[in-house]
């Protein structure tokens, strides 16, 4: 009896479970299989913010996708605040 090879043991990355519940809390990545939320899980950076430090300014190229952990944030439009996440 022979099995076909899975895949290199050294492509295999350790995901933290809690990060891949955080990813898979937000509506638009829930349906992704396992594997895909575990390849944004893996590529994700953790920060902590100050309370009053500013994560991304309006006008600025989105280039990043933030996820609230823990704590909250307040979305502001032309400088006035609209809501708090």
């Amino acid at each position: 009896m022979s099995y076909a090879r899975i895949g290199r043991t050294d492509r295999i990355a350790v995901v933290d479970e809690e990060v891949v519940r955080l990813v898979r809390s937000v509506d638009v990545f829930a349906q992704l299989p396992l594997t895909a939320v575990e390849r944004l899980a893996a590529g994700m950076t953790r920060i902590a913010a100050a309370p009053g430090e500013v994560l991304m300014r309006e006008g600025e190229s989105g280039d990043t996708f933030v996820i609230v952990g823990s704590g909250q944030v307040e979305v502001s439009v032309g400088g006035v605040p609209m809501q708090r996440l």
